[in-house]
């Protein structure tokens, strides 16, 4: 390429290293960030409980799943009723696209909880706003090393194609070059919540 220009493809799990958290593992941040505003996110939860039959308890359990991982003790693996990121949003896209809804879990016959299609896109704004705040706070790009490392090699002209969900290569190139974080396209106006990084030289 001209100019030495270089393009990198980050793979999925690249910020494993980091100690940043897998696609499997995002349901359980999901979790933690309702529990945290449950307000914010009622919709979202009634949803989950609606269609998946996520109760409290296993809300409860992801939450303290993520807060483990978030302080670096060793990775746990439990079951919980929460769906996978990947398929939550691929079942709500579909939805949303046919304008239909599956039937509840295990709610036979109470329309009080019923998924309404008009609430689907509303819904699915929400994981992404859920995804932003529970990644957001999960750990400062300080910790980050292999990531911090790895933006100081890439220069103004190179390209970035990554697969990762935990942003946190967009939060180490915003330090390095300066660049505004990005807006994820949910209708909260939500970039990566909470998020902290110390001030990084500028590229040059």
């Amino acid at each position: 390429m001209q100019n030495d220009d270089r393009v990198y493809f980050i793979g999925a799990g690249a910020s494993k290293q980091d100690r940043f958290p897998l696609t499997n593992e995002l349901k359980h941040g999901i979790a933690w960030s309702i529990l945290k505003d449950p307000e914010r996110f009622e919709l979202l939860a009634r949803h989950l409980d609606y269609l998946y039959n996520v109760h409290d308890a296993e809300l409860e359990m992801g939450a303290e799943i993520w807060d483990d991982l978030r302080q670096r003790s060793d990775d746990k693996t439990a079951h919980t009723q929460v769906p996978d990121v990947t398929d939550l949003l691929s079942t709500l896209d579909w939805m949303i696209r046919e304008q239909s809804s599956f039937g509840p879990g295990l709610q036979a016959g109470d329309s009080t909880k019923h998924s309404h299609t008009d609430e689907l896109a509303a819904v699915r704004d929400l994981v992404v706003q859920a995804l932003c705040v529970c990644l957001g706070n999960y750990n400062e790009l300080s910790s980050a090393s292999t990531t911090r490392d790895f933006i100081q090699l890439i220069r103004p002209n190179y390209s970035l194609i990554t697969t990762n969900w935990d942003l946190l290569l967009d939060a180490a190139r915003d330090q390095r070059f300066g660049s505004a974080p990005e807006d994820y396209g949910t209708t909260g106006n939500v970039v990566l919540e909470g998020h902290t990084a110390p001030p990084v030289r500028p590229a040059t």
